[in-house]
């Protein structure tokens, strides 16, 4: 695995999902779900997942942990 930064060098990095739900990545910053839906709204370029059968559920790469969130 390529070092990109602190967070991903955790020891635990093992058994943590490399695709965040909405809420772990929430936690994380200290936002609401909702702030987040709108952080992934306003930046094409942030790296999701949508899945489920009409793919309405949205994973965040871990990734995305290291860029500073904006809203556009």
């Amino acid at each position: 695995m390529e070092e990109q930064g602190q967070d991903l060098q955790d020891p635990q990095d093992a058994a943590r999902p490399e695709w965040l739900t909405l809420q772990e990545f929430a936690d994380h910053y200290g936002a609401s779900t909702r702030t987040v839906a709108l952080w992934v709204a306003s930046d094409p370029g942030m790296r999701i997942s949508r899945v489920g059968p009409a793919c309405r559920v949205i994973r965040i790469h871990r990734s995305e942990l290291l860029r500073e969130p904006t809203l556009s």
